[in-house]
């Protein structure tokens, strides 16, 4: 088969996939697109593809877990604003999802974008005081802010989610601040 005639082939199978989500086939459409990913090479697009799809097809569920998979690729390829959209898209269906935020944090520190840094880490700090009761959630919550600062290249950045990990440390009772310091000095070890 030559090129145009498997541009063409793969246009139809598209239409077909197209026609089946309006007509809400969604096991056939799954079973079409499952096909034409074999012609797709990057698979955190195909993820986001599939999250679409089952998007489209009501299965909000499924689709936020192909999502997260595929923001995870993106991150891990460093392709940050491809992955800051998806996290944009999981915060605005679950605006409490600890980890979809510390994953925009890093994509904004990266991308340089310190406004839109600044406004996740807030969102996060006010999300971790709201949990400042239990010790194991603040340490998980400080050591995933510690672990994105380790990542972010820009000093500046580094130096205010530092600060921000302070302040939430002083926040807090004295004995919940010991105990959080003993969880991720154990952590660490």
């Amino acid at each position: 088969m030559n090129q145009k005639e498997s541009q063409n082939t793969s246009s139809v199978a598209w239409f077909k996939l197209a026609n089946l989500i309006e007509n809400r086939e969604k096991e056939k459409a799954l079973s079409v697109f499952r096909l034409l990913t074999h012609s797709l090479r990057d698979r955190a697009y195909s993820l986001q593809l599939e999250g679409d799809i089952l998007w489209s097809l009501d299965d909000s569920a499924r689709a936020q877990e192909k999502y997260t998979n595929s923001a995870f690729l993106y991150l891990k390829d460093k392709r940050w604003v491809h992955a800051v959209s998806l996290y944009e898209n999981l915060l605005s269906n679950n605006p409490d999802n600890h980890t979809a935020l510390t994953s925009a944090i890093l994509c904004y520190g990266q991308l340089g974008w310190e406004n839109k840094f600044k406004e996740k880490l807030d969102q996060t700090c006010e999300l971790i005081s709201k949990k400042t009761h239990d010790p194991h959630q603040l340490n998980a919550a400080i050591k995933h802010l510690s672990d994105t600062a380790k990542e972010l290249e820009k000093e500046d950045l580094k130096a205010i989610l530092h600060t921000k990990i302070q302040a939430l440390l002083a926040s807090v009772s004295k004995s919940s601040a010991e105990k959080v310091e003993y969880l991720f000095k154990n952590h660490q070890n």
